[in-house]
């Protein structure tokens, strides 16, 4: 009997100051339980099967000197997020979420310094791997907007 093979595919969040980038941003915009749930399920799936599970949900940012992406995560009857991300830098399958980015009015990366704090941890991450870690979206009490 065969065994189907899945690849590994790790998936990182951004450290500053020695806290998770990722979960500060989620804990300072006041991210629904569900939302965050519905975003561990995509990285979930992700590190899985790779970003092909979950067709779409990954796309380019535009101005994001070809290196950004975004994550779509989006719960019926809650404002969506767009984490900031990049493949790698230390391998071809692996992904960085770098930093957050709410859609509020459809206005996706306003403030645009959040694309500016995406590349500063890109080259943060890319000179220190150390600045980097898994840890789950749904680990930390959260305050709900319910």
């Amino acid at each position: 009997m065969g065994v189907i093979y899945f690849p590994m595919w790790p998936v990182f969040c951004f450290v500053e100051d020695g806290r998770n980038a990722v979960l500060d941003w989620l804990d300072r915009e006041a991210v629904a339980s569900a939302v965050r749930l519905e975003f561990q399920a995509r990285i979930d799936f992700i590190k899985a099967g790779g970003p092909n599970m979950v067709p779409g949900c990954i796309r380019p940012v535009p101005k994001g000197r070809g290196i950004l992406h975004y994550l779509q995560v989006e719960r019926k009857g809650f404002p969506p997020i767009k984490p900031l991300l990049c493949y790698g830098p230390f391998s071809d399958t692996e992904i960085t979420i770098l930093a957050g980015a709410p859609d509020r009015n459809r206005e996706v990366f306003r403030p645009a310094d959040v694309i500016t704090e995406a590349l500063r941890a890109f080259d943060a991450v890319s000179r220190d791997r150390q600045r980097r870690r898994y840890e789950r979206v749904v680990n930390r009490g959260t305050t709900s907007r319910f």
